[in-house]
């Protein structure tokens, strides 16, 4: 945690409601200032995760590859993904709950491994998220040609490039200025295209399912395209699965817009497993109705798509509705890619903040700073889009090559570990070793948000007779007498390690006394708001006791 951050809230008129204030004072407690505007809702982080998965984004750009390499088979490359994802999704929505802030994979990997592991994990996902906006951007520029009446040339023909590169650069310019001037404004444009990317591809698919089905229910069982032997046919079904795997990922994006979310610990879990569900029943529906809609021979139409003669679904689409159908297909396909490439953006943004936040990018003291008028990091907004918009300068492929290198969003966040080692710099020292520090713990394992790691830090200001003067109670978090934050994850070393051993069971006589045991915050605190929130008990680092999970008493 750098030196510099503010442990209080944010100055006064920042919130305004009780639970504003008690966000702001969890966000506190990590060492952040509430800068950025909190006016998202469980909606508006919803949106903004579907937005990042986008079926339509993804099925419109991949579906050829899926049918062409697997044949209609492929259609279950996506339950088997959608399955796994949600595995993982179940995993963000714990940490999301515990780490509400911006920043999302490189704030997880900074508490629950070390600050070098962060660092590197924070680029990665911040060089994937980049790439993926210059991808996105090149994918609107057909179904915006066809859309419009744009006649931008295509293939091979003289200005294809340079005309989607101009298409594409007017986008990432517009999705930049919406990202500057607010995420009010990206919140409405962003819930406006995902209603309608979810109403439209509904409805085209319904329509295709009910009044235009050529092909039998049984279709999707057809392993001619696979080839024979189980050998080849796994390997031809895992190449097709790409598709799916490029669709679903981004989730964790409600997680990196917490700080712009009120009551993040319980909105943003509920928005990461609400946006991997979505998807994955809009995409079942949409995907099934295309397959059933495919005119003529299903293994002719499928050696067409490998060889290029025929691009699904758009010739799906138009070969079965009325032009101006086909029209409005494309154009939900082009709002849905435009909401995509924007809340992509919005969560790079949000991953550099963090991260600059923190000194993990070069010259991050000159641009990070957050508009008080518009509450955004304006340059943070127009460094990510320019950086965005370089590789359209230098090389017409660049959306292939960021296709395949921006599909990485598989790190292994979860590492739990170091910051539960005990402080052994003096026995480093001894050895002629360089002191380790853990990763969040002050000096003596104490948290240096809480009275006593302060002290160690010397981060309080002397009193009178050179003694460290105490912090002001009404801008502190709620302490316990021991001086362990009421906050999960956030308590003294000595605590975690007794309860890693199983030595701190609920205190009979305390619970008679009307007292309540700190370990059982782990199941029911959230910082400072009010009602229960969303606990899956999927991570193991922190495992509480079953008799404590129970609330039963130690015998």
């Amino acid at each position: 945690m750098p030196e510099h951050t503010v442990m209080t809230p944010p100055a006064p008129g920042a919130a305004t409601t009780d639970q504003d204030m008690a966000d702001a004072r969890d966000l506190a407690g990590f060492g952040y200032k509430q800068e950025l505007k909190r006016i998202l809702g469980v909606y508006s982080s919803f949106a903004v995760a579907f937005s990042y998965i986008s079926p339509s984004t993804g099925i419109f750009t991949l579906y050829a590859l899926g049918l062409g390499i697997g044949g209609a088979f492929f259609f279950w490359s996506w339950p088997i993904v959608a399955l796994g994802q949600f595995i993982i999704a179940l995993n963000f929505a714990e940490v999301s709950s515990h780490f509400p802030v911006a920043g999302s994979v490189y704030q997880w990997t900074k508490y629950l491994s070390n600050r070098t592991y962060s660092w590197f994990t924070g680029w990665v996902y911040l060089f994937a998220g980049v790439l993926t906006i210059t991808s996105i951007g090149l994918s609107g520029t057909n179904a915006g040609d066809n859309v419009f009446g744009l006649n931008i040339p295509t293939g091979t023909a003289n200005g294809a490039v340079q005309a989607q590169v101009i298409v594409a650069a007017l986008v990432l310019i517009s999705t930049t200025l919406l990202n500057i001037y607010g995420v009010r404004l990206v919140a409405f444009v962003n819930n406006t295209g995902v209603l309608f990317e979810i109403l439209g591809m509904v409805i085209f698919a319904l329509v295709l399912l009910i009044f235009n089905h050529h092909q039998s229910a049984g279709v999707v069982f057809n392993t001619t395209a696979l080839g024979s032997g189980f050998g080849s046919q796994s390997g031809t079904f895992l190449a097709a699965m790409f598709m799916s795997l490029f669709v679903i990922y981004g989730f964790d994006t409600a997680s990196t817009l917490a700080e712009e979310t009120r009551n993040p610990r319980a909105m943003a879990p509920k928005a990461v497993l609400y946006a991997v569900i979505g998807a994955f029943i809009i995409g079942t529906i949409f995907l099934y109705s295309t397959i059933i809609a495919i005119p003529g021979n299903i293994s002719d139409y499928v050696s067409k798509t490998g060889a290029g003669t025929v691009v699904p679904p758009v010739d799906i689409i138009t070969s079965n509705l009325p032009s101006w159908a086909s029209n409005l297909y494309l154009l939900v396909v082009f709002a849905a890619i435009y909401v995509c490439c924007l809340a992509i953006q919005t969560s790079t943004i949000r991953l550099a903040f963090g991260m600059a936040r923190d000194g993990k990018l070069p010259f991050a003291r000159v641009y990070n700073k957050v508009s008080p008028r518009l509450h955004t990091p304006v340059w943070t907004c127009v460094v990510v889009g320019v950086l965005s918009a370089i590789p359209y300068l230098y090389y017409s492929g660049a959306g292939t090559v960021a296709i395949a290198v921006a599909d990485r969003d598989d790190l292994p966040v979860l590492h739990p570990g170091q910051h539960r080692h005990p402080d052994r710099s003096a026995e480093r020292v001894a050895k002629g070793r360089r002191a380790f520090q853990a990763p969040w713990l002050g000096p003596g394992g104490q948290h240096p948000g809480t009275p006593v790691g302060r002290q160690h830090a010397g981060q309080l200001p002397l009193a009178e007779g050179g003694q460290q003067s105490q912090p002001r109670r009404a801008a502190e978090p709620e302490w316990t007498a021991g001086g362990d934050r009421k906050h999960p994850y956030l308590r003294s070393h000595r605590r975690r390690r007794a309860d890693r051993r199983g030595a701190l069971l609920p205190d009979c006589s305390a619970q008679q006394a009307g007292g309540r045991r700190q370990s059982r915050r782990l199941i029911t605190g959230r910082g400072g708001g009010s009602g229960r929130r969303l606990f899956i008990p999927i991570m193991t680092s922190e495992w509480p006791l079953r008799s404590a999970f129970r609330g039963r008493c130690a015998s």
